[in-house]
């Protein structure tokens, strides 16, 4: 494998881990909100409020 290559690997390979960590918190998060505060989460899943919020913003001006 070429230096360059083996770089852009590496690269990728961060970037992945980085994306499943911030899933983790992001999981942790939603888990957290859903024991402090039931009836809000709920309201916010079945009105799509959780969508939006998760939603980046480019996707949500469609």
């Amino acid at each position: 494998m070429t230096h360059r290559l083996h770089t852009r690997v590496g690269r990728l390979e961060q970037r992945r881990a980085r994306a499943a960590a911030l899933g983790a918190e992001v999981l942790e998060l939603l888990a957290d909100w859903e024991r402090e505060d039931p009836e809000g989460f709920a309201h916010a899943l079945t009105t799509g409020r959780l969508a939006a919020l998760t939603t980046p913003p480019e996707r949500n001006s469609r």
